[in-house]
């Protein structure tokens, strides 16, 4: 490790004199100057100005023409060139974040007089290697969506709403494994399952860039794509912006499952408040911005709706009904929120300035309910979530040719829970979860326990590149850099208050609508009601783990000529990971190749081909950590064999009783219990473990109309490799010889694969000085046996089918198919339209949305028995084989869900007096009402499989109604997060100045 740092650093050292850097947060004029008649012109001065600058930037092109302008924010700059005799010319540019305008400046001799050129926006969509798209402040404003970065991202092509809760997923791969940076840091780990902290304030974004493929080597720690959002400055004058968001969950229409219950919603206008204000310290020197934003969110959260219980099992149950079947029922959530950002530019002398930022989000949170509960008493009663995000960056010209980039971030987080609804006792403090009847919602003790957890992370980057121009071989822009990445997390994963979950058979309902627990011998159910009692135990605290990756890259953007261009990159990637025991967890290295080409066939943007080819490698997620023996809880599982009961408390007994009374101490129960897992005893990491990469390959086409926009086409097909895999084998007990069966965690060996295949369009078109049109389209296949996530952990370990091979070896166990993320084709379309009025303007913007049904299966659970064609686990020689196991009675991905549209419209009025501009915004969502199913999470899924009537799993095909049954409310919503957002009406008014 610290000779890869010496190694790292003497390379820097070198690149510090060849090199700069091209910086993600700010973009880059790479431009000729010729004369008329083609020719090449050195010598010509070059001044780019913008109110986005302090002060001014100038070049001198070279003998071959070329200059190149470092570190500009985006925004629109003016592009002079002068030169003694020579007519003065204009350029406007307007720049994007990551991007690089390349003009063309053509020059007159004996001009008198300075012409303005108006160009096209130098749009970084095109002008790249990359996969990228652009939102900006102004579009970002108009658009009637929810103001959030999952929301920017949502609005992308490749990207998908379909990871667990609605995560955008990029291009295939798993929702946690994007990489968002906000002001150069990364405000996203899997220590928060890859979801963006909630620090940036709305009004201070100025621009978002996402990059779907063909990434280059400057970035890394991701295999789905990279999401980066700068924030607002200040500048030369003051201006700021006051904006009030009204909301009432009255103007919401309600969804099916709130209509069917009856239940009304509440009419209480919540609003919150946004303040922004930037300006000079001392012009062109230093700038300051600040940004407020503050909620008092007074509202309801759901509480499930109970399931009603099917004949078969009221009859084996002895039941004459189900009971007071609640319907889905509000309770009052309160989530006050509080979030502000300051930040500071500041130029220390001509070509050096330093840019700092802090982002703070203080959340809290009243009834809680974001598990899933079918009790009121089962919510969490009160969290706190306070987070922030602290940047540095310094960004030096030391030549015309020669810059560097140095920056530091930290992100922090913490967790903090409470109930006052339950204790440590086994009974009161316990978590229930019925998988049988009640589609694995909670009732009894809230999930988790109450202890707090810190998720943290900090990084820091150097970077340097140089502008290298020939005669014969173009130019060549080469960037080099080392960073470090480290991802901390301590936490205690208590899983109840009590450290217990029961599962009951089934839930019945009283009078109250309070749901009753029910027990039976799963094992002698006609109806598979399996029960049993799970204990979490914390054997060691923890000590906090530190993920950290040393990353030293190399890429060149090489312009050959007009007609062909290539990215060449490389980038170097070192883990050196402890698990939250100080164990190591891995130490692995290796190489990600970035290359691309682009051919322009005429050498004016009119029409370019592209293809690519590369692998990107994931940062290690908490998955990685799975066999800390501390922090990690230890799992001891016994079946529920006893008569029939409604008594927790009995079923404790009756355990104890009959296994023994210390059936919760853990080497009573490695031999003992119906399934163990003892963190670094039963899972074990035995090797350095790798981080999942994917290989893309991908091929493109854009084309330019004029100055009226762009279409661009990509094809991307990559394959996703080295999951997280749980092993568990007669080979390895062999190995291990400790008389239990061991989980190996390794990479894995070949046992899941996951592959996607994408065309993703975009395109914009000006139809007039008013009216633009623009959108994206992605025709997708995410394929494959391994999902890799789930709604609660995020990253899990995958085990269907690399446990036990002798009994999970048949084919129904983890089929190929469409993935739970796969939708095949979605897309987004806007409108908007500028009213130019005498006192101020009215703009109208319409957003179409449609996206095909999301793919899930049915699953259920049947004994591993001989009935069912398994071989005894016992007379293999497995010491504690599993009793069930889950069979697909579909094809993976055989059903969907349904075809969503949506159109919002949004109205943004604006009236200026004086210096100050009054707004009014307002915006309907989902115009027509649509109440498509979106979220496979919050179905039923039920299947009830007949025991009475058993099957070989290995050679035959069960049949519907006769093996197995779906539920009576199968594909149907749970609550109203199953759906849509319903109509909603949201108003906005403010002052801008």
């Amino acid at each position: 490790m610290k000779s890869f740092f010496k190694i790292g650093l003497a390379l820097l050292v070198a690149a510090l004199l060849t090199f700069p850097v091209m910086a993600q947060q700010t973009a880059d004029i790479i431009g000729k100057v010729e004369l008329d008649n083609g020719d090449p012109l050195p010598g010509v001065v070059i001044t780019a100005e913008s109110n986005k600058l302090q002060g001014s930037r100038t070049a001198v092109s070279n003998e071959n023409g070329a200059f190149v302008l470092r570190f500009l924010p985006p925004g629109q700059y003016t592009v002079t060139a002068t030169m003694p005799g020579m007519q003065t010319q204009k350029q406007i540019l307007a720049l994007n974040v990551g991007g690089v305008a390349r003009p063309t400046i053509v020059m007159k001799v004996e001009g008198t007089q300075e012409v303005l050129v108006v160009t096209a926006e130098a749009n970084s969509v095109l002008d790249t290697t990359q996969v990228t798209s652009n939102l900006k402040e102004e579009l970002f404003n108009n658009l009637p969506i929810r103001k959030t970065l999952e929301n920017a991202t949502a609005l992308q092509p490749g990207v998908t709403t379909t990871g667990p809760r609605g995560v955008p997923v990029i291009s295939g791969a798993m929702s946690f494994e994007n990489n968002y940076l906000v002001n150069g840091g990364a405000i996203n780990g899997d220590n928060l399952r890859g979801r963006p902290a909630s620090v940036v304030i709305e009004d201070s974004i100025e621009e978002t860039t996402v990059i779907s493929g063909a990434v280059s080597a400057e970035y890394g720690q991701f295999v789905g794509g990279v999401i980066n959002t700068i924030t607002k400055q200040g500048g030369n004058e003051f201006t700021g912006s006051l904006r009030v968001s009204l909301e009432n969950e009255d103007w919401e229409a309600r969804t099916p499952v709130e209509l069917e219950s009856g239940q009304p919603h509440e009419d209480d206008i919540s609003d919150f408040e946004t303040i922004t204000l930037g300006g000079p310290i001392i012009k062109d020197r230093l700038w300051f911005f600040f940004a407020g934003r503050r909620e008092r969110e007074e509202g309801t959260a759901d509480v499930n709706a109970g399931s009603e219980l099917n004949p078969a099992i009221l009859t084996e149950l002895g039941l004459a009904d189900s009971g007071n079947v609640p319907g889905q029922r509000q309770i009052g959530n309160e989530r006050p929120e509080d979030r502000f950002e300051f930040k500071l530019t500041a130029t220390v002398a001509e070509n050096h300035t330093f840019v700092a930022s802090y982002l703070e989000t203080d959340f809290e949170e009243t009834n809680d309910t974001q598990f899933g509960v079918i009790s009121p008493d089962s919510v969490v009663s009160s969290r706190a979530i306070p987070e922030s995000l602290l940047t540095f960056n310094y960004r030096g010209i030391i030549t015309p040719e020669l810059s560097v980039e140095l920056r530091y971030s930290e992100r922090e987080l913490t967790f903090e829970r409470n109930s006052a609804n339950a204790g440590t006792d086994r009974v009161t403090g316990s978590t229930l979860e019925d998988f049988n009847t009640q589609n694995g919602d909670n009732y009894g003790a809230h999930f988790f326990g109450a202890n707090p957890e810190d998720r943290n992370s900090e990084s820091w980057g150097i970077k340097a590149s140089y502008f290298l121009n020939t005669a014969s071989f173009g130019t060549h822009d080469v960037v080099v850099g080392i960073s470090d990445y480290m991802d901390t997390r301590k936490a205690d994963n208590e899983q109840s208050p009590s450290g217990y979950r029961v599962f009951p058979s089934a839930t019945r309902f009283d009078a109250n609508g309070n749901p009753v627990p029910i027990f039976v011998n799963g094992f002698e159910s006609a109806n598979s009601l399996f029960a049993g009692i799970a204990f979490y135990p914390i054997l060691i605290p923890s000590g906090g783990s530190d993920f950290t990756t040393q990353s030293l890259y190399l890429n060149d953007s090489w312009t050959l000529n007009d007609h062909w261009r290539f990215n060449v990159g490389f980038r170097y990637d070192k883990n050196d990971a402890f698990a939250q025991d100080g164990a190591v967890v891995s130490d692995d290295d290796g190489i990600s190749p970035r290359l691309a080409a682009n051919y322009d066939l005429y050498g004016d943007g009119t029409h370019v081909f592209n293809a690519s080819y590369g692998q990107y490698v994931a940062r290690l997620s908490d998955a990685a950590d799975g066999a800390s023996s501390a922090g990690s809880p230890a799992i001891l599982y016994y079946y529920y064999l006893g008569p029939q009961t409604e008594s927790v408390e009995e079923v404790f007994q009756y355990m104890e009783n009959t296994i023994g009374p210390n059936l919760w101490d853990v080497d009573f129960a490695r031999t003992n219990a119906d399934f163990v897992s003892i963190p670094g005893q039963t899972t074990v990491l035995q090797e350095s473990l790798s981080a999942p990469f994917a290989e893309e390959i991908q091929i493109g086409y854009s084309t330019r109309f004029s100055s009226k926009g762009y279409f661009k086409v990509n094809y991307i097909n990559r394959d996703y490799d080295d999951f997280y895999t749980g092993l568990t084998n007669l080979d390895v007990n062999a190995q291990f010889n400790n008389g239990v069966d061991i989980q190996l965690m390794v990479n894995d060996p070949g046992f899941y694969s996951r592959e996607y295949h994408g065309i993703q369009l975009q395109g914009e078109y000006k139809v007039s000085d008013n009216l633009v049109v623009a959108g994206n389209y992605t025709w997708s296949q995410t394929y494959g046996n391994i999902n890799g996530e789930t709604r609660g952990a995020g990253s899990v370990l995958t085990t269907s089918v690399s446990q036990y091979p002798e009994i999970n070896g048949f084919e129904a166990r983890a089929p190929h198919g469409p993935l739970n993320t796969d939708v095949r084709h979605i897309s987004r379309v806007w409108a908007t339209y500028n009213i130019p009025l005498s006192f101020g303007n009215l703009n109208l913007t319409a957003l179409q949305r449609y996206r095909s049904g999301q793919h899930y299966e049915a699953t259920g659970i049947v004994p591993t028995s001989a009935a069912y064609g398994f071989p005894s686990g016992s007379d293999l020689g497995y010491n504690t084989p599993p009793s069930t196991t889950t069979y697909f009675f579909s094809d993976r991905g055989a059903f969907t869900t349904d075809d969503i549209y949506s159109t919002n419209l949004g109205v943004n009025f604006n009236v200026d007096f004086r210096r100050l501009t009054f707004f009014l915004e307002a915006e309907i969502l989902n115009v027509f009402n649509g109440d498509g199913i979106a979220d496979i999470g919050e179905i039923d899924t039920t299947v009830i499989v007949n025991r009475d009537n058993p099957f070989n799993v290995f050679n035959e095909a069960p049949v519907e109604g006769t093996h197995y049954t779906l539920g009576p409310n199968f594909g149907e919503g749970t609550n109203r997060l199953a759906f849509q957002t319903p109509r909603t009406f949201r108003f906005d008014v403010g002052v801008r100045f």
